[in-house]
């Protein structure tokens, strides 16, 4: 099977997406060519699960950012995996006290 891979990679070249094995920078310049992968969040979500089914072959996919926005704050405090000492908060996910604790 080994060489079975080894013979398809010389035959589609290096650029075979199976083959990758890419920098977190490098896929995600290629992916702006993509009008529905150039969002932070889908781009990201698109590579993880590449990456994680082995898919993509990435070499530091545990640099993956996880960008943050209002529904995931809330369900992460919501289902108690953040506390906040004051019960509330009012602002922005990517200001402190939260920015500081992602």
């Amino acid at each position: 099977m080994a060489q079975g891979l080894a013979l398809l990679q010389l035959k589609l070249g290096r650029e075979y997406p199976r083959f990758l094995w890419r920098s977190m920078v490098e896929i995600k310049k290629r992916l702006q060519d993509f009008p529905y992968l150039r969002g932070a969040k889908l781009a990201n979500f698109y590579i993880r699960a590449m990456g994680e089914t082995e898919l993509f072959k990435v070499k530091d996919l545990n640099e993956l950012d996880v960008p943050v926005d209002k529904q995931i704050a809330r369900f992460t405090i919501y289902t108690g995996v953040l506390k906040l000492r004051s019960g509330s908060f009012q602002g922005c996910a990517n200001d402190d006290p939260l920015q500081s604790l992602i």
